[in-house]
Formats: structure tokens, sequence, C-alpha cells
């Protein structure tokens, strides 16, 4: 077992009892580091790297003709002109982040997560009852095992 000092309190403690908590944030694809309040608003992802939607290898913003911004993969050519282009970088990230928060997938799936949710309370609430059943039926038994046992003595 792995047992840790701790220098505020001098104590010595487990990793069970230990609170794992983030120190710093960084984008898996570019290792740049960022302060959590910038990871919270780009949704855990820094402001340059993206994930292509067709092959998922790492989209990055480009710069194009008449000083036009868009995001492009390297690997597929996947791009987004036409659909989403900005004249500032900065403004990509808003866009695209708006545009996955209104989707009607998210919409679809969230439906689908309180359906199964919905599904899992009624079984769980189903599981209970039978339970209950089974004590009270047991109990009735025993009960009147020794009512009946009691009656003939």
């Amino acid at each position: 077992a792995q047992t840790y000092f701790c220098d505020g309190c001098s104590h010595v403690t487990s990793k069970a009892d230990l609170q794992e908590d983030v120190d710093s944030y960084f984008c898996l694809n570019c290792l740049e580091n960022m302060p959590s309040s910038e990871a919270m608003l780009y949704s855990m992802r820094c402001s340059k790297c993206w994930e292509c939607p067709v092959c998922f290898s790492t989209a990055v913003t480009c710069h194009g003709a008449e000083n036009c911004f868009y995001i492009a993969c390297g690997s597929c050519r996947w791009n987004t002109r036409g659909y989403i282009e900005s004249s500032v970088p900065e403004q990509l990230v808003p866009k695209v982040i708006n545009l996955e928060r209104d989707t009607h997938i998210r919409l679809k799936t969230a439906l689908l997560v309180d359906a199964f949710r919905a599904k899992a309370q009624e079984q769980h609430r189903e599981k209970e009852n039978a339970q209950r059943a089974r004590r009270r039926s047991s109990f009735a038994r025993s009960s009147f095992a020794v009512g009946v046992l009691g009656g003939l003595s």
C-alpha cells in the first residue's frame, strides 16, 4: 500500500484517503497549458486545436483569401469554408461552441438519456417492490406457521 505524508497537517495518509485535484489544464493535441477559466470556456480544449468530425484527427485554424479564417483538417481535407468563417480567428471558437450546444443531435441524446434514466428508475422501483412483497409473504408465512403450531399445543 502507498502512504503519503501531508505537510499541512503532518499526518500519514493512504491513497484512499486522498482527494485528487486538477492542478492545470492542457490541450491533448498541442500540449499547451491553459488556465482553468479558458478551459471551461472552450469546453476543455484549446482555442487552436479541433477534432475533425470526419477522420477524428487534429483540425487547425487556417487563414484563407480575403482575410478569412476557417477550420481545416490536414488529413482528409475537410474544412468549414462557407459554413463557419470569421475575419478574426478568436471568433471561430464561440461560433463552433454555439453550434455544438444547439445541435439537434445533442437534443436527441438528452431525450434518450432522460428516457433511459426514467426506465432505470422504474426498474429500480419494481425491484424494491418485489423485495418488499417477498419480505411480506415470508413474514405472513412465518406468522401463519407460528399461529398454527401455537394452536396445536
